[in-house]
């Protein structure tokens, strides 16, 4: 049965953002995803067009506006981690408000993407949560996943890792069912541009043929 259930090759995406009304990204980072094993992700600082909010820097990923003042803006950093996760999946927490971050992107589609699904909405139909929150790290620390401990800053290495370790605990627990199941679980409001994995028929061709994450040499794991 070529369509059941095991987890797919995929790049998992992560942001930082500046905690705006309308939030910016400040850090990009994105990890590797095969045979339910997380490569070692790789980082971009971004530089946003509004500063990072005090509460950001204090409580959340601990970037401030020193840390981006000279990394480039998100038109010239997008490029770059499109040719990383070209033609896989994307594997991202809470997918709607972290891809809302990269509105202004003028064609996010351009990576090839095969879709994108979202462990918050397949948290929720697997009825993981912590006190009926969805929130990442409350659910690292309570299902014990093979991920490294909750630091004190969230940044998007971290948080990459951490959501490749619980998309592989979510989509192996019982009952396994097909992946075309899964990519309705997982679906999310997406905002325009972003591809929709939802169309079964292209699963076993992904599953089987899925590009090499073009990860950028020398700089992985550090920010570019």
């Amino acid at each position: 049965m070529p369509d059941v259930v095991k987890p797919p090759p995929a790049a998992v995406l992560a942001v930082c953002d500046n905690g705006r009304e309308r939030p910016e990204p400040v850090q990009i980072g994105v990890c590797g995803l095969d045979a339910g094993r997380a490569g070692e992700p790789v980082t971009w600082l971004v530089r946003p067009t509004a500063p990072i909010a005090p509460v950001m820097t204090l409580r959340v990923h601990g970037l401030g506006d020193a840390d981006v003042a000279g990394a480039p803006g998100l038109p010239e950093v997008w490029p770059q981690v499109s040719d990383v996760v070209g033609g896989r999946l994307l594997v991202v927490h809470n997918a709607g408000r972290i891809l809302g971050t990269l509105a202004g992107l003028p064609d996010p589609g351009t990576a090839g993407l095969a879709g994108v699904l979202d462990t918050l909405r397949l948290a929720r139909h697997r009825r993981v949560s912590v006190g009926g929150s969805y929130a990442l790290a409350p659910l690292i620390a309570a299902t014990r996943v093979n991920a490294t401990p909750v630091p004190r800053f969230e940044r998007a290495d971290w948080t990459a890792l951490a959501t490749a370790a619980l998309f592989t605990h979510l989509v192996t627990l019982p009952p396994l069912v097909p992946f075309h199941i899964l990519t309705t679980w997982c679906r999310a409001d997406l905002p325009p541009g972003w591809p929709d994995p939802s169309t079964p028929e292209p699963w076993p061709t992904v599953l089987r043929e899925a590009p090499p994450l073009a990860l950028p040499n020398p700089a992985i794991g550090r920010d570019r």
